[in-house]
């Protein structure tokens, strides 16, 4: 096989994994908000710093990013939750005691969603960006191929 078969091979696939995950990402974001449909308004009370591992050239010296995960407190129907976001930020956007609109599930009060938020649509477009790129570039060096 060529190498430029091989580069080929290698962008379709490497553009159909961003294809995925970016759909993968928009299914998920739209189920929970087809679940979380209750409003509420909490306040943020912490916000919880976080060090995650940052994969570098030199394994030797591993980088730390610090990411800012807020704690959000809010009661519904009657019951009071206070429970820490699973999306991070750097820097955070949040402060403490400031006011925050959720959309929590009924079903499950702790699950819920920023009201508004548009992190995931941004994802979902960097990840079909992406996969569309190298499925692009592929089919460049495709056309390349046969001359």
């Amino acid at each position: 096989m060529s190498p430029k078969r091989i580069i080929q091979i290698v962008l379709f696939s490497i553009g159909l994994i961003f294809i995925v995950t970016g759909i993968f990402i928009y299914n998920s974001y739209n189920s929970k908000t087809k679940k979380c449909t209750e409003p509420v308004t909490a306040t943020v009370v912490e916000i919880n710093e976080k060090r995650e591992r940052r994969m570098s050239d030199e394994d030797l010296n591993p980088e730390y990013i610090k990411y800012y995960y807020p704690v959000f407190e809010y009661s519904y129907n009657g019951k009071d939750y206070k429970i820490e976001s699973k999306d991070g930020e750097k820097p955070s956007s949040y402060e403490v005691n400031e006011k925050v609109d959720l959309l929590v599930n009924p079903n499950n009060p702790s699950e819920f969603i920023v009201k508004g938020s548009k992190g995931y649509l941004f994802l979902t477009v960097l990840f079909l960006f992406f996969g569309a790129a190298s499925i692009i570039s592929g089919i460049i060096v495709s056309i390349k191929l046969t001359d």
